[in-house]
Formats: structure tokens, C-alpha cells, sequence
């Protein structure tokens, strides 16, 4: 279960508790296993990480941060009043009830392309316009079908853009007593210029993104041995060696290098009939469990029926378990949390 973190925006809030009834409770006593938890959105971050920019010292600088900048920068100061934040209260509560918990990290989430959503825009970025791969005019010039309206996405040919990222995961594993990390290479897949004029990564490029996730496996490795316990490593990916290439990944080499510990596949938009049977075969050739992606985003997916085809479909390939995104119920489980960890 896939929790993208806007459980810090919905209310003024009065108590950890009602924080973590909003979502996290939501798969406690259900067929969830693993909560993956995001605190990122545009290189800002609302847990209280010691290398990359805490979203409340953001909003601190906007003039209107609007409803739910307002709604951010309480919470987050709340819980931090409490001892706590969004990250470790999750952690603490998902442990409580055996659930497994990983951070999941959008490397190069661009909601903040949208100009419409400015108090998504991080100083960092706005300090480091040279790291970016387009302007704000992109926005206003290019269809939202088109990688270049998505303005603010990074340059991961520059080595400092990695760095960041690498430092900023760095840090949760050594602050955190987290299971594991997702690096999230799916929001958004562009990290290379020629992806923006709908061309594939190069080989150089592909070297490039293997050694990034080389340096995460090695660090989590490290990290995991200095606390006594394993910090496994997952990602998620498109669901083809081919659109994984394209973008940069060289899947098959990482799965060889052993880089991963497991692979998610996917944004979950092919409904019912995921094309993913080759790609478990894939990751099972070494070992790495497969995980399909399943989102529910408003796009008329909402009866249960459809969601128990797109899952049964899944398990037929030989996949080791669904992964839900976008799929995120408050205060009471759902159907789907309920039924779809179950082949039957």
C-alpha cells in the first residue's frame, strides 16, 4: 500500500492519533503487509530530514501558501511538538501492528510544473534553475501529455542533482528504523533531455542511473549492518526492459548486479490486463519478487469487479503480491485491502 502522504494536508491537527487514523489505520487488520510511505512533493519533504528542504521552512517564505500550505505547515509543526513526525509516527505505528514500512522516495516528482501549485516549488529548486530541465514558459507552451510541459523535472546528468537525492535517502536510512527504501523512478520518468524530445536515454545515461542505484543498494547495505538489521532496496520501474531502457534504467543489468531486493511494475493505468508476465519472469530469474501496480485515480475504476480482474490477471502472471497506488481509503479499510492480497 502505496501512501502518498497527503494524510499531512487534510486537517488542522489536534493529535498524533487522529493523524494516523486518517490513513495508516485504514490497513491495519487487512491483507496490507507493507505500507510504503511518501513525505516527498517537489523536492520538499514533511518528514524532518536533516539534508533536504522541510516543507514547512517553505511555506514560511510564501505570502498566500492557500488551504492546504496552511494545513502542511501546522501539522508538520504539530507533530513535531508531539516528538514525532509524519515519517517516524508511521513507522512507530505500522511496527506496532507487524506491518513492514519503507520509505518511498520520488526522486523527480514534478507536481510542481503545475504553475497553479507554486507552494509545491522548493527553494532548492528555484535556487538551482541550472538543474532543471525546462522553464516555466514550457508549462503554458506544451500539452500536460507532453514530457516538456513537466518543466521542473530534474537533470540527473548532473552530478549534483544525484547527490542530493542520494544524501536526502541517505539520511532517512540512518534517522529512521525503516525496513526498507523505494526509490520511485515512475513519478516522474524523465531524467535524461533526450526523453523530453520523446527520444531513449544513451548509454552513457544508462551507466549513469545504474551507478545512482548502485550507490543506494551500497548505502542501504552499509546503513543496515552499522544498525543490525537489513534495509532492503525496491523500485519502481516501467513494465517493459524496453520503456525501462528507454528512460535510463538498465533493468536486467541491476537485477544481475543484485541492486534490488524488489521490483515494482508500473503505474497501474493498463486495466484489467497488465502486460507484466514477462517481466516477473524476469525478476524471478533472479530472485527479486514482482510486485503490479494497481491505481485507482479517478479514471472510473472505482467497482470492485474491475479491481478483482485487474489483480486476478496479475496473480495469473506469477506475481508475488499487488501494489496499490493512488489507492488510498480513510478511517476504514476498503473492498480492496480486504480481498485482492488473497488470489482466491
Amino acid at each position: 500500500y502505496n501512501n502518498d502522504g497527503d494524510d499531512i494536508t487534510f486537517t488542522m491537527l489536534t493529535s498524533v492519533e487522529e493523524f494516523l487514523r486518517q490513513r495508516t489505520g485504514a490497513a491495519i487488520g487487512t491483507q496490507v503487509d507493507s505500507i510504503f510511505y511518501s513525505t516527498s512533493g517537489g523536492t520538499q519533504y514533511h518528514h524532518d530530514t536533516n539534508v533536504g528542504e522541510r516543507w514547512d521552512d517553505t511555506l514560511d517564505a510564501i505570502e498566500d501558501a492557500g488551504e492546504t500550505g496552511t494545513k502542511i505547515r501546522h501539522n508538520m509543526r504539530f507533530l513535531r511538538s508531539k516528538g514525532t513526525d509524519s515519517l517516524r509516527a508511521t513507522i512507530t505505528r505500522a511496527h506496532e501492528a507487524g506491518l513492514e514500512i519503507f520509505w518511498s522516495h520520488r526522486i523527480n516528482d514534478t507536481h510542481d510544473s503545475v504553475l497553479e501549485w507554486a507552494w509545491h516549488l522548493s527553494r532548492w529548486k528555484l535556487e538551482h534553475l541550472e538543474y532543471l530541465m525546462g522553464t516555466p514558459e514550457d508549462a503554458k507552451t506544451y500539452p500536460q501529455s507532453h514530457p516538456k510541459y513537466w518543466w521542473s523535472t530534474l537533470d540527473f546528468e548532473k552530478p549534483q542533482v544525484r547527490d542530493y537525492m542520494f544524501r536526502v535517502t541517505e539520511d532517512v536510512c540512518r534517522r529512521y528504523d525503516v525496513d526498507g527504501v523505494e526509490i520511485d523512478y515512475w513519478r516522474y520518468p524523465v531524467f535524461f533531455r533526450p526523453n523530453r524530445d520523446l527520444m531513449p536515454a544513451t548509454e552513457e545515461q544508462l551507466d549513469i542511473l545504474t551507478e545512482f542505484q548502485r550507490s543506494i543498494r551500497q548505502m542501504a547495505e552499509r546503513e543496515g549492518t552499522r544498525r543490525g538489521r537489513p534495509i532492503l532496496v525496491a523500485a519502481r520501474v516501467p513494465m517493459s526492459v524496453i520503456a525501462c531502457r528507454n528512460v535510463g534504467i538498465d533493468i536486467e543489468r541491476w537485477l544481475r548486479e543484485d541492486l534490488l531486493d524488489l521490483m515494482i511494475l508500473g503505474n497501474g493505468e493498463t486495466w484489467p490486463n497488465l502486460p507484466v508476465e514477462e517481466f516477473v519472469k524476469l525478476g524471478h530469474e533472479y530472485n527479486v519478487p514482482v510486485y503490479p501496480c494497481l491505481k485507482y485515480s479517478g479514471y472510473g475504476h472505482d467497482d470492485i469487479e474491475t479491481w478483482r480482474a485487474a489483480a486476478s490477471n496479475a496473480w495469473r502472471t506469477g506475481a508475488d503480491g499487488m501494489y496499490f497506488f493512488n489507492h488510498a481509503p480513510r478511517f476504514a479499510a476498503s473492498p480492496q485491502f480486504m480481498e485482492l492480497g488473497d488470489p482466491e
